[in-house]
């Protein structure tokens, strides 16, 4: 059996997924003590406290992976004993696990266990899930993937066609190579299902909520405090690291209130040609 906790949409429809493809799945955590895979899928803002309620039914022996942007590793670290962890990213959606539609999924974790036991958990003939060793660059990847969408979410507004948003996806996917290589990740996770595969799944998607924010940053919406946290951190490390991330800096200047969605597009469609 395995235990899928928290209060996330995609946790929630993981687990009618998995019911109805008959794997046994339990939502209580009272039986934490007992089992041994655990899926964490929480809102961000409140994490630890998710994380800290269910502290004292984890212990050593928990495989634990997460669907959480931002420093989730860390915060599980931190409040449990769980050291075995791992990620669950890429173009995983709760509508389409619901509907039964072919999906697809990555689990990273530097841990074999971890890898080997969740993707053949979580496997199911709708459900393919994919392993990786590389929790530093899927998890990056996916933090990237969601300012890329909201860049891709602001070319629709602005109607600029297909051909910016073929632009903002390749040169996304070359920052992101940038900067996994910089956080001592692979380069090739880019290219992976939590980058852009997650990338390719949302960046024409009107119904996710990063490409619902792009298009209205051209009127003033306000950003979710996690996505502004988690761009205003991409953009300091890769200042820190002296990476060339032009679209991170810039959409991460946008959700930081620093530039309008107008000079953006000008500060972009003005950064010297390089090789592809």
């Amino acid at each position: 059996m395995i235990a899928i906790v928290g209060a996330g949409e995609l946790g929630a429809a993981l687990a009618e997924r998995l019911r109805a493809d008959g794997r046994e799945v339990t939502t209580d955590a009272a039986q934490l003590p007992s089992l041994r895979l655990v899926v964490l899928d929480a809102p961000a803002a409140g994490l630890r406290e998710t994380v800290a309620a269910i502290a004292d039914k984890l212990d050593g022996n928990h495989l634990i992976v997460h669907s959480v942007r931002g420093e989730a590793t860390a915060v599980i670290h931190e409040e449990t004993a769980v050291r075995r962890i791992g990620v669950l990213a890429g173009p995983i959606d709760a509508e389409q696990l619901r509907a039964g539609k072919p999906t697809a999924a990555v689990v990273a974790s530097r841990h074999p266990e971890v890898v080997d036991e969740f993707s053949a958990a979580l496997s199911t003939p709708r459900l393919r899930v994919y392993r990786s060793r590389d929790p530093v660059g899927v998890e990056l990847a996916r933090e990237i993937v969601d300012l890329a969408v909201v860049a891709c979410g602001l070319a629709d507004a602005l109607e600029l066609g297909d051909g910016a948003r073929a632009v903002l996806v390749s040169r996304a996917v070359r920052e992101m190579e940038r900067l996994i290589a910089a956080a001592g990740g692979e380069r090739s996770s880019a290219s992976g299902l939590g980058g852009l595969g997650d990338l390719l799944v949302r960046a024409a998607n009107p119904r996710d909520p990063a490409f619902q924010l792009g298009r209205d940053l051209r009127s003033g919406a306000v950003p979710p405090d996690d996505l502004r946290a988690n761009a205003h951190r991409l953009r300091k490390f890769a200042e820190k690291k002296k990476v060339q991330a032009h679209i991170v800096r810039g959409i991460a200047a946008a959700l930081e209130g620093r530039m309008t969605p107008a000079d953006l597009v000008g500060e972009l469609m003005n950064v010297p040609v390089l090789d592809d």
